[in-house]
């Protein structure tokens, strides 16, 4: 999982470090415009980079820095289960949309939690070396326009390198799923769908904009049915007239479609499109969440749209949950989201703009207990305390 991330020139991010904690999502809160979608966004870019490739990685998101120059340093674990494989410290300065764009570039590696950094790689301009792990010896190469594991390929000879990508791909960002009803929009927005037939493929976690839930959906019930069974629990304790899902094949063959049942038609087969858009958020964010397909990090752009607060309280549950495994990054402006944190202290952090850029501000455990026996966090908000600007009683 993803353990810090230190970000310098990013959009409104000019120096910051967060530290993620087992079991503790980081949970970004401050008024529009204060910083907390860029924090979402540098793990965006980073798995674009895995994914895409720098060039392409970059352009996707835009001008990308701020002061002509960004930085990115991630500490990431490779674990199975409980146990620790590898500690891998990666960081890379760079210029989005600059011919040679990456001027830095540096990756070292801990084999056990009580062994030291090892350097693998090591990158300034167009000079390259990395540790080749079967020869014991520095192999040197010529920089390129593109990222080190984009072009060397080698794990046998550079294995870091290839867990490095790896990991990177497994950083999955979430900003809003494609749930709007076909009937609300314009036709310039196009018909794209969750709910669409589609061809049988091996998908284990649904994507940002949730057009693979059925697949994903499929894959889960045919392949791990604890999993299924949690996510259908989850699903039908918030809505109880659901009987089952299903995934009729269509006429053509080949292809499936998401159907369910619903206690309130019986005997008819509903089209995963009669879902109302409640419905279908929370069933994308159940597939999300509880992806048998091990994540880096996960990141929701502000993921109580359309959700009761019932259904909220439960994605609040379980993103604590997951995050004992997987690294979980949260925007929000939901003060209900922040009530169902079950350790605020640990989990929010505030984002203050400033002169200098944003600052990331945490909260003093033993004030907010005491303000915690009379207000709720919704009502501290209410009263201005989790204000940038106003919370200086309740911070460190």
């Amino acid at each position: 999982m993803l353990r810090k991330l230190s970000v310098k020139n990013f959009r409104l991010l000019r120096d910051v470090t967060i530290d993620v904690e087992p079991g503790k999502p980081i949970v970004l809160i401050g008024p529009n415009g204060s910083g907390k979608s860029s924090v979402i966004q540098v793990l965006d870019l980073l798995s674009r980079w895995a994914e895409e490739g720098f060039e392409a990685g970059c352009r996707a998101l835009g001008d990308v820095v701020t002061a002509g120059q960004g930085c990115a340093t991630i500490e990431l674990g490779a674990t199975t289960g409980l146990r620790n494989l590898a500690t891998l410290d990666y960081s890379v300065d760079f210029i989005s949309g600059a011919p040679n764009g990456i001027l830095k570039e540096y990756l070292a590696k801990r084999s056990q939690p009580t062994s030291e950094l090892v350097p693998v790689l090591e990158r300034q301009g167009d000079s390259l070396w990395l540790r080749n792990e079967t020869t014991d010896s520095k192999d040197e190469f010529s920089g390129s326009d593109a990222l080190s594991f984009e072009n060397l390929k080698h794990p046998r000879f550079y294995p870091a390198l290839g867990n490095l990508g790896h990991l990177m791909r497994s950083m999955v960002v979430y900003d809003g799923f494609l749930t709007t009803p076909l009937w609300s929009r314009d036709v310039r927005e196009g018909k794209l769908s969750p709910f669409e037939s589609v061809t049988i493929e091996p998908v284990a976690r649904v994507n940002r904009r949730g057009l693979d839930l059925t697949n994903a959906l499929y894959y889960i019930q045919q392949n791990h049915g604890d999993v299924w069974d949690e996510l259908m629990d989850a699903f039908c304790a918030e809505f109880p007239f659901v009987q089952r899902l299903e995934f009729p094949a269509d006429r053509a063959g080949g292809s499936i479609a998401l159907t369910f049942r619903d206690k309130r038609y019986p005997g008819e087969r509903l089209r995963g499109s009669q879902m109302s858009e409640g419905m279908a958020t929370y069933l994308c964010l159940l597939a999300a969440i509880l992806s048998p397909e091990p994540a880096t990090a996960l990141a929701f752009d502000e993921p109580d749209r359309h959700l009761h607060p019932s259904a909220l309280r439960r994605i609040v549950y379980l993103l604590e949950r997951i995050s004992e495994r997987t690294a979980v990054f949260v925007a929000t402006h939901s003060d209900r989201f922040l009530d169902y944190l079950s350790d605020p202290a640990e989990s929010i952090h505030i984002c203050e703009p400033t002169a200098e850029g944003v600052k990331l501000r945490m909260l003093n455990r033993e004030a907010l207990d005491e303000w915690r026996t009379l207000y709720s966090l919704s009502a501290l908000r209410e009263r201005g305390q989790l204000d940038p600007e106003n919370s200086a009683e309740i911070e460190l």
